[in-house]
């Protein structure tokens, strides 16, 4: 999904944290960061978690692209 990828490199280069940075967070290949990044990959439900558990993406929104990009925290008590 290449909005999905897109939306990613902009935000990561945002706060300086690059590819290969990620990929070594991760512990997966550079080129496939790139290709997620390049929209050539899409994500699946266990990187999407993972992802989410590392950065707070959300998974839902990592596998569609839709909705926030990141999960907000709910009230407390719900």
């Amino acid at each position: 999904m290449k909005e999905v990828g897109q939306k990613l490199k902009q935000y990561f280069d945002s706060k300086g944290i690059t590819q290969r940075q990620i990929a070594e967070m991760l512990q997966l290949d550079p080129g496939y960061i790139n290709g997620l990044f390049a929209g050539r990959r899409n994500f699946g439900k266990k990187q999407a978690q993972v992802w989410h558990d590392k950065f707070g993406l959300s998974p839902s929104w990592l596998i569609t692209g839709e909705g926030e990009m990141f999960v907000t925290s709910r009230p407390a008590g719900e």
